[in-house]
């Protein structure tokens, strides 16, 4: 789905941030962040928000919402969004801190469609950066 200068613009005011956010920067991240996807995973599904809701490895209850999943051939794709602004030197903490999330919702991703997570990114738009964790 493509966003729309219209969509950013109620996005921010919804986040009561519209006053203080540049929204041309913003809907030129967003077509990037797009045009990433599309030129990366070409002609594959993707669905955005996904509600994942499932026993955990440990026997814990998974719940929350996947960001980005992507169907590929070989199996998902899952990109989890977080709007940290730290450096590359940061990125060993927000692989230990964000990764256990990722890979819990891979087991119920795998348990509730027999397919695995073949790739886990974070993406850091502040940053303007992905990182791959798997």
């Amino acid at each position: 789905r493509v966003l729309f200068r219209s969509d950013v613009e109620r996005i921010l005011t919804n986040w009561a941030v519209a006053h203080s956010v540049d929204k041309d920067a913003v809907c030129a991240q967003v077509a990037s962040f797009q045009e990433w996807i599309a030129k990366r995973w070409s002609g594959c599904p993707v669905y955005v928000e996904v509600p994942v809701e499932a026993d955990g490895p440990n026997g814990t209850r998974i719940q929350g919402r996947i960001d980005l999943l992507i169907e590929a051939q070989d199996g998902w794709i899952l990109l989890d969004h977080k709007s940290n602004p730290g450096s590359a030197t940061r990125e060993e903490n927000l692989l230990a801190e964000h990764g256990p999330q990722l890979q819990s919702y891979g087991h119920a991703l795998l348990n509730a469609t027999g397919k695995s997570v073949v790739q886990q990114w974070l993406y850091l738009p502040v940053a303007a950066r992905a990182i791959r964790l798997a």
